[in-house]
């Protein structure tokens, strides 16, 4: 809980910079996730096709916040 308002005090200093930074930083954390994922269990194929979704959720994610995957 002491993160969360923590989180939200310092994004509200600062929205625009701290907010977008902050968004960047759960894409990229979820991204690395699913690599992570990718790699423990490739070649199983209840795995391979969840993280294809995730992937694809993701990508669809980043597309709405109007980044690119490069950012």
């Amino acid at each position: 809980m002491i993160d969360c308002l923590y989180n939200i005090t310092a994004i509200l200093k600062d929205p625009a910079a701290t907010g977008q930074a902050y968004r960047k930083g759960g894409l990229k954390k979820r991204l690395l996730g699913i690599e992570e994922d990718t790699a423990k269990y490739v070649g199983k194929p209840d795995w391979d096709e969840y993280n294809r979704a995730e992937t694809k959720e993701l990508n669809l994610l980043i597309r709405q916040s109007d980044y690119t995957e490069q950012e």
